[in-house]
């Protein structure tokens, strides 16, 4: 659920075999309901709204380091 999200315009990507349709957003992430320290404030992520390939799933959550070409990182967010 995006509670106060900021919306871009539609992009389109491919990630290994998927081909992805979505925007790129902004929102309070969190891994927990219940564990504050999980939540990261104004993270960017790319929200999928059509995809083929992904088998159904609801999006990607990269949780590798901060790199070129890797996209936002959460868990760098996380322990910013």
């Amino acid at each position: 659920l995006l509670n106060s999200a900021s919306y871009s315009d539609t992009k389109s990507l491919v990630y290994c075999s998927a081909t992805l349709t979505g925007y790129m957003v902004s929102d309070t992430v969190c891994l927990s309901n219940t564990k504050t320290n999980s939540c990261v404030n104004n993270f960017s992520f790319f929200l999928i709204t059509r995809e083929t390939g992904l088998q159904n799933a609801n999006g990607i959550l990269g949780l590798s380091p901060a790199a070129n070409g890797n996209g936002p990182s959460y868990m760098a967010a996380l322990h910013a």
